[in-house]
């Protein structure tokens, strides 16, 4: 009996694992804090794709994208099987949506069912371009398949269009106006209420 700890020594004890605890549970609580905070931010595009190093911690957009410029033309092969070349100077005169995603890219599989939607909604007047950056074919092919995209694709698996553009990460969305100038730049993922208004004064309607 002289060995059994007393129940002063048992409560002693508990109180003193109290404090570890508590510290465990606000560190817990602050890794998901930190990592939900993370998931909203635009997904740094991989180094391999030699575009350097991505920044996604600010979203102004690049120097490239600023409203008013004319964008970096490119010309990629299309996605899908027996699809044609996706060139922007092909699609001058009518204003372009140019999404870059990835099947990669988690914020992607929020936003293109919604640029899906304004496709079918302003796809008689705005024409919709997706550029799948630094992946492979049958990936992003799956990953368009699962989100319903039926607008036009195309693929930059080595990155170079990416670099054109000075991408700061995935997703990026450039609205381009009827006269070929940048009207805006999306950094990161689009909502419904962001591009909806984008839609709007793209089309004159806003």
């Amino acid at each position: 009996m002289g060995d059994r700890p007393s129940r002063v020594e048992v409560v002693g004890r508990a109180l003193a694992r109290r404090p570890r605890r508590l510290a465990f549970s606000l560190a817990a609580a602050l890794v998901l804090i930190a990592f939900g905070v993370w998931a909203l931010l635009p997904v740094p595009v991989p180094a391999p794709a030699n575009i350097g190093t991505a920044n996604s911690s600010g979203l102004a957009p690049p120097a490239a994208l600023k409203p008013g410029l004319v964008p970096p033309a490119f010309s990629v092969a299309g996605l899908r099987p027996g699809q044609g070349p996706v060139a922007l100077a092909a699609l001058r005169g009518r204003p372009v949506v140019v999404n870059f995603f990835a099947s990669w890219c988690h914020p992607c599989r929020a936003e293109m069912p919604l640029l899906e939607q304004a496709y079918r909604r302003w796809g008689s007047t705005v024409s919709f371009v997706g550029i799948d950056v630094s992946d492979s074919s049958a990936s992003a092919l799956a990953f368009a398949a699962l989100a319903g995209v039926t607008y036009p694709l195309g693929a930059d698996p080595s990155g170079a269009v990416a670099v054109r553009y000075q991408l700061l990460g995935l997703p990026d969305t450039v609205f381009v106006a009827s006269n070929g100038r940048i009207a805006a730049t999306q950094v990161g993922q689009l909502h419904t209420a962001t591009l909806t208004a984008d839609m709007l004064r793209l089309t004159g309607k806003a």
